[in-house]
């Protein structure tokens, strides 16, 4: 696939153009990002910049795709290597230097945390995250098999659930997983602070258990940087891709469910609050 063929495209000057339209939208959402209405964080301008840049970045990713399959997606994973991993890892170690994080500050100042994923919830056993976490990346060795794996561009249906994928993959951008950067006050705190314990509310049962040592919450903070940071854009870059290969439209609605379960596998129904204890921890309670 030469550059040149892939960059005139048709698909892929249409992607950009959406793209590039998408950009005053984005700077007035930056503008008004606690403002409500239009331009506010939910507002129909802000879904318009995020149908723009993500209907685009289709766009330029299928022409890629038709063109060359194998190669495309291997710079796709370097972008998302690029872009997620290694920028992820890098704004994560500057968050480490800002110990009065506003955020940081306020956790302190609430004396309790929030957990929302498996990672988070320090009440969880470590053998339990690190199950979770060796179930998620089984499964996104299979699916990455099965998106490496010939597609034939000519099938009935690979159009129509290409362009089915497109609204759920917006869907899920919002709703799969946690961006890891929104974490970061979570391990920030954890690793710069240390009590005699937390306490966890579940229904009428109160636990107490003791506060975990650095290697186990530095461990928990590699499982959530992984999760987040490489199979998390992973999924949500190359949805369509992997879609639009189902045989029938039930195939469809299922490997919509299977992938979007692969991305949330270890996010937790609800989350969970953490409240630090300093004084001696007691048995199990029961209010």
């Amino acid at each position: 696939m030469a550059f040149s063929e892939w960059l005139t495209d048709t698909k892929t000057l249409v992607g950009l153009t959406m793209i590039i339209g998408s950009a005053p939208l984005s700077f007035w959402r930056f503008k008004n990002a606690s403002a409500e209405g239009c331009f506010g964080s939910s507002g129909s301008c802000a879904v318009a910049m995020v149908m723009l840049t993500v209907v685009g970045a289709d766009l330029m990713i299928l022409s890629g795709i038709e063109l060359d399959h194998t190669r495309t997606l291997m710079v796709l994973f370097g972008y998302i290597g690029v872009n997620y991993t290694l920028v992820g890892a890098f704004k994560a170690a500057q968050a480490f230097g800002q110990a009065n994080n506003e955020n940081v500050i306020a956790i302190r100042r609430e004396n309790k945390l929030e957990a929302t994923n498996i990672d988070q919830d320090l009440s969880a056993p470590i053998a339990k995250v690190v199950v979770a976490f060796g179930a998620q990346t089984m499964l996104m060795f299979y699916y990455l098999e099965g998106l490496l794996a010939p597609l034939d561009l000519d099938g009935p249906n690979v159009r129509k659930f290409w362009a089915s994928s497109i609204p759920i993959q917006i869907m899920a951008g919002s709703q799969m997983g946690k961006s890891f950067l929104d974490e970061m006050p979570f391990w920030v705190y954890l690793m710069q602070n240390k009590h005699q314990g937390l306490r966890k509310s579940t229904g009428l049962k109160t636990i107490q258990f003791a506060f975990p040592g650095k290697c186990e919450i530095v461990l928990r903070l590699l499982l959530s940087l992984v999760g987040n940071c490489v199979y998390y854009p992973t999924i949500l870059f190359t949805l369509p891709v992997q879609l639009m290969s189902s045989e029938t439209s039930m195939d469809f609605v299922k490997d919509t469910f299977a992938v979007v379960f692969i991305a949330g596998i270890d996010d937790l129904s609800e989350p969970t609050v953490l409240e630090f204890i300093d004084g001696p921890l007691l048995n199990d309670e029961d209010d």
